[in-house]
């Protein structure tokens, strides 16, 4: 639609003499045109378009933004080298509009990303926080920033960086997610640590932030793992697994993590609960769930086998004992499981009258 409506815009009044359009918006449609190919995953023609506005209008502004979207193109196509070319070439020419700046830097970090070369993105993406003059483009590339050094294991300057992104005083949900990835930033000897930890339990109480709770809990366990606090981390971790309802990528995520931590205890058989959970729970594009469906079908085997062995020695513990403490051990546990059904009973009650009332 966009593109016929653009041809016949330039069709109605396009006047060329002596070479030269003597029509104003004329480039700009063509622009615009190219552009919609691009977004149309038409490649060809949209190079075709951009390429004749960079070179057919050279006394245009347009032809700029030709020239850059070319450059994107060419990183769409994976041709980082190319795109790169082209926007030093673009950045170069004296005349280059400022608005531009801010786009150029921006996709030279996409690139660099694309390439593997993390530590050139953060460079061009500090490059380009300099550039942006709106507050919400400022907060998403300095988030951005921060999920960089997060990534290169660079704990404080992560932990900086979303600081900086909480003192722009974002929206409640970007608060959030800020607060979350400074926990998980979080490593002994960054500093910072109680503040964060504050704040998250401040969410906790927060009804705004309930939908996250199951995030919030996660995040906390994490802060108390890398403190060598297993016992908290088991709390709250088994919290995010009970307060999570609808998100169900977190409940497998905690599960898993919940599973991971038991298996290297070693415990075994809380360790197959826990990766049968998350299995039950994990979506079709979870990370590495082939792996984690092998080793929970692995587990099984390996438990069936322990409660195997552990049977067997406790049948040969009991056939080895005294007849009077054999006697013992057989009413101990009668009155154990007699125990367990009153208290079963007296929890259906309380929950039938509950319902009653």
């Amino acid at each position: 639609y966009c593109t016929g409506k653009c041809g016949r815009v330039i069709t109605k009044n396009s006047i060329r003499k002596r070479g030269k359009e003597h029509t104003k918006w004329v480039d700009d449609s063509y622009f615009l045109m190219g552009k919609a190919y691009y977004y149309k995953n038409d490649y060809t023609k949209a190079y075709k378009v951009l390429n004749q506005v960079a070179k057919k209008y050279k006394d245009q502004e347009s032809r700029f933004d030709a020239r850059y979207w070319l450059a994107r193109l060419a990183s769409r196509e994976e041709n980082y080298e190319k795109s790169m070319k082209l926007l030093s070439h673009l950045e170069s020419d004296k005349e280059l509009p400022e608005r531009l700046r801010l786009d150029i830097a921006k996709l030279y970090a996409s690139n660099f990303l694309a390439m593997g070369n993390t530590e050139q993105a953060i460079v061009e993406l500090r490059t380009a926080i300099s550039f942006a003059k709106k507050k919400p483009e400022r907060l998403r590339l300095t988030y951005l920033l921060g999920q960089l050094f997060k990534e290169q294991e660079e704990g404080h300057e992560a932990m900086k960086v979303f600081a900086s992104v909480l003192k722009m005083h974002p929206e409640y949900k970007m608060e959030f997610y800020t607060r979350i990835q400074m926990a998980m930033s979080y490593n002994v000897g960054n500093g910072g640590a109680d503040a964060v930890r504050k704040e998250l339990l401040k969410m906790l109480r927060d009804d705004k932030y309930i939908e996250f709770q199951d995030q919030i809990y996660y995040a906390l366990a994490e802060m108390s793992y890398k403190d060598s606090d297993l016992p908290q981390t088991f709390e709250y971790l088994e919290q995010s697994t009970i307060v999570s309802i609808d998100n169900t990528t977190q409940k497998a995520k905690s599960f898993l993590r919940l599973g991971q931590l038991y298996f290297r205890k070693p415990d075994y058989p809380k360790a197959q609960l826990n990766y049968d959970s998350c299995v039950v729970y994990m979506p079709e594009d979870f990370p590495k769930a082939d792996d984690i469906k092998k080793l929970a079908n692995n587990l099984n085997d390996l438990v069936e086998q322990i409660l195997i062995i552990e049977r067997e020695d406790s049948l040969q513990m009991v056939a080895g004992m005294e007849p009077y403490e054999r006697e013992e051990l057989i009413a101990n546990l009668i009155d154990d499981r007699k125990k367990e059904e009153e208290q079963k009973a007296l929890e259906e009650r309380n929950m039938e009258e509950m319902a009653e009332a």
